[in-house]
């Protein structure tokens, strides 16, 4: 039960590949809360690619796809016998914008505790650290913390949330494994916004870590994003199998466009994948997380798949490829599609080496403890319904979405 509630970073699967899931809390599901006037990190860019200059002058894109392929509904079959490298694309949006997901999932759940008035009269924007404890949760997996702990921090300014910072302590009360830090500084209605968020953790011989970092300038005005990037590195490693996985990724978001940049190394039964590739994709229905699709795709790709059977890999794939975002299949001519033009000549990524780590910096640490002179706030589950947690975790979950399997 704690598990679907607060362990926020996707398990990885034997495959080596991360499950993904989706936010669909547009505004926090109504909740009222001072973590709902909190800016969505996955909330929609004004900007347009056209406007912000991606595109030439001039350039006309028309028959662009209608329906496309919703991020938070993939299946392990989505892309059988479709294309691989808009199953790639997907795949990959998927994972980094449903990491980057998880401040708000963070808000909504504790905005959620706030309205049923388990917070017992506390100033959550008091601008110092409060210390929670949650008790009476249920049932808890092997590796869990029978009581989890949180330190968290809410900063206003000038009647907006400058600052949101957590730390979480649900695997082990010996150290937090989990850190999250949102903030927006300058004046005015438009403000640069930078987002972190940190998950370390180990399950048997395999550890894990996760991190992605969104920034870009967000209009209070508005309630849009002006321009955001996102970035993101996943790791795991398994002492008992051997098998590593190394991801690096960073997306560049619009009203209309967004653009993929991503490289990975994995390890899994002696066979070894090595990916790097740029894409530009088609964004649909991008105002809302629960339907966001990516349509229309052109790829510049780099990837190999090794048995170690033989001198040759079993797959191989290096070029430009254009796809049909609602068929989902390759164009007979890579140039026919509508943005090749922007992965024409893109540089590839480094290709990722298997050393990369995900670790929580001096000030990202937590002990997990209380300083001199604090005190718990006592977060009682008991005293709510019996279907509170199975509840919340729907208002707040997400949409669950599977690592679709590509036909490679």
């Amino acid at each position: 039960m704690q598990k679907n509630l607060f362990h926020f970073l996707s398990l990885l699967v034997i495959m080596g590949v991360f499950n993904s899931s989706c936010s669909k809390n547009d505004n926090l599901l109504g909740i009222s809360s001072e973590l709902s006037s909190l800016p969505r990190v996955t909330g929609p860019v004004s900007t347009s690619a056209i406007t912000a200059g991606v595109f030439p002058a001039g350039k006309i894109i028309s028959g662009l796809a209608s329906n496309g392929v919703i991020l938070g509904q993939l299946e392990s079959n989505t892309f059988s016998g479709k294309s691989n490298f808009i199953c790639a694309a997907a795949n990959n949006l998927s994972q980094i914008l449903r990491e980057a997901s998880q401040p708000e999932k963070i808000q909504c759940y504790l905005g959620t505790m706030e309205s049923a008035g388990m917070m017992n009269g506390v100033n959550l924007t008091s601008g110092e650290y409060i210390y929670m404890k949650l008790k009476n949760m249920g049932d808890t997996e092997e590796g869990e913390a029978t009581e989890p702990v949180i330190k968290m921090k809410l900063v206003k300014e000038n009647g907006r949330i400058r600052t949101f910072e957590m730390f979480s302590c649900f695997a082990s009360l010996s150290g937090n494994n989990e850190y999250v830090l949102q903030e927006f500084t300058g004046t005015g209605d438009s403000r640069t916004g930078s987002i972190i968020s940190k998950y370390v953790g180990t399950e048997g011989t395999a550890s894990f870590g996760s991190l992605t970092s969104v920034n870009g300038n967000y209009n209070f005005l508005t309630g849009a994003w002006e321009s955001k990037t996102f970035s993101g590195t996943r790791t795991y490693s398994d002492s008992g199998d051997s098998s590593t996985f190394s991801q690096l990724l960073t997306a560049e978001q619009y009203s209309d466009y967004i653009t993929l940049s991503g490289a990975e190394r994995s390890i899994f039964g002696g066979n070894l994948a090595l990916n790097t590739f740029y894409s530009a994709s088609q964004l649909i229905n991008a105002d809302d997380l629960s339907t966001l699709a990516i349509g229309d795709t052109s790829m510049r790709a780099n990837f190999s798949y090794d048995q170690g059977n033989d001198a040759s890999p079993e797959f191989t794939a290096s070029g430009y490829y254009s796809i049909n975002g609602d068929s989902l299949t390759d164009l007979g001519t890579a140039s026919d599609g509508d943005f090749y033009d922007e992965v024409d000549g893109a540089t590839l990524p480094s290709a990722a080496t298997g050393s990369e780590t995900v670790v929580l910096d001096s000030s990202q640490q937590w002990d997990c403890t209380l300083p001199s002179g604090a005190s718990w706030v006592n977060l009682d589950f008991s005293t709510e319904p019996a279907n509170f947690i199975s509840e919340m975790d729907v208002t707040c979950g997400g949409i669950e979405s599977e690592w679709a399997q590509c036909d490679y």
